[in-house]
């Protein structure tokens, strides 16, 4: 559970008002980091080793441009693979995306991602994605167009893809090593919330889809998001604006050193690092379906926090034994750490 992706909430604003969207953005909510703490966060991450990647996002973080490619060039002459987060608002013609991409490019980005689906149709031509996929390419950026589908959808990454191709003249496998796509459902958290109420909108998961929020969460632990008023989350899925428990500190009152201590500390967070909050649900007793893992997370977290504390509480010790340590993916992560030796009868099941 080391830390690897900084993630940078510049502001919350965003020119869209997409109707599932879990940070609840819109135009008029505009919070913007502060110049002296996105300047105090990378001083501070430059003490923790393990931080690969520093990801810019919002809302729509291209409307902070002037902080977005201060940020950016703070990050790649740090060292860090750099990303940004956009709705692509900006891509209205090919000209335009060029030129928005190749002065980002020239700041130190790596890569870049989109969204486009039926909710963003409202508010953004699918000819703006077109543009925006050909403009990194033109600039050797892979671009990510990540898809939220409903079963009311008309813009599926099959859609979508379709479209790329004809649109750029390219074969369809050949479009499909040039661009990743993602395609997930809605989670409700944050405006999503309402979508709930439409439950014939609404998909459940499928049986290979409710195999992977069985798996551990990795986001948590692995991805830290810096907010705007200096608060920490130890993931930035869609949950983590409405758990309080995903949020470990302050950077205006604490070091980002003692936060990531604390964190690395905490064995609920281990469990849903290992195990996935789905599974933590089932141990007691709850069976659902979700929607997503930010779901069952907002379930878990909010809804039956007080029987899984007592759970771990009561369990702690075979639970950090079976579930933690003995586990590939913290075998992997202390292989990391070439100081740690694990003790003999730890090192055999290893």
């Amino acid at each position: 559970m080391l830390p690897q992706i900084a993630t940078f909430f510049i502001d919350y604003q965003c020119n869209f008002t997409c109707e599932h969207c879990s940070i609840s953005s819109s135009p008029s909510t505009k919070t913007t980091m502060a110049d002296e703490l996105m300047d105090s966060i990378f001083e501070q991450m430059k003490k923790v080793p393990s931080f690969k990647v520093v990801v810019f996002t919002g809302g729509e973080t291209t409307l902070q441009k002037e902080k977005l490619i201060k940020g950016l060039n703070i990050a790649h002459n740090s060292g860090w693979s750099t990303r940004v987060v956009t709705n692509a608002w900006w891509a209205t013609s090919k000209e335009k995306a060029d030129e928005f991409i190749k002065e980002l490019v020239a700041e130190g980005l790596n890569e870049i991602n989109t969204s486009f689906d039926d909710y963003h149709a409202k508010f953004n031509s699918i000819d703006n994605i077109v543009h925006f996929v050909e403009a990194s390419l033109n600039n050797n950026i892979k671009p990510v167009i990540a898809t939220i589908t409903d079963n009311y959808s008309k813009y599926n990454s099959k859609y979508i893809q379709a479209y790329m191709a004809k649109s750029l003249n390219i074969d369809l496998n050949e479009l499909n090593k040039k661009i990743f796509f993602m395609e997930s459902k809605p989670s409700p958290n944050g405006r999503g919330a309402n979508l709930k109420n439409d439950v014939n909108r609404m998909p459940a998961y499928l049986a290979d889809d409710e195999l992977k929020i069985r798996k551990g969460c990795t986001e948590v632990g692995r991805a830290i998001s810096f907010h705007p008023d200096g608060s920490i989350k130890v993931c930035c899925g869609h949950a983590s604006m409405e758990i309080q428990d995903l949020s470990v500190g302050n950077l205006y009152s604490e070091s980002l050193e003692v936060i990531l201590g604390r964190v690395r500390s905490n064995l609920v967070f281990w469990l849903i690092h290992t195990l996935g909050p789905k599974c933590l649900l089932e141990k007691l007793g709850v069976n659902k379906e979700y929607l997503s893992p930010c779901d069952a997370c907002y379930d878990l977290l909010i809804n039956h926090r007080k029987e899984m504390l007592e759970y771990v509480i009561k369990h702690k010790n075979e639970l950090l034994l079976n579930e933690v340590i003995l586990t590939d993916n913290k075998r992997r992560e202390l292989n990391n750490y070439k100081t740690i030796i694990l003790p003999k009868k730890v090192e055999q099941h290893a």
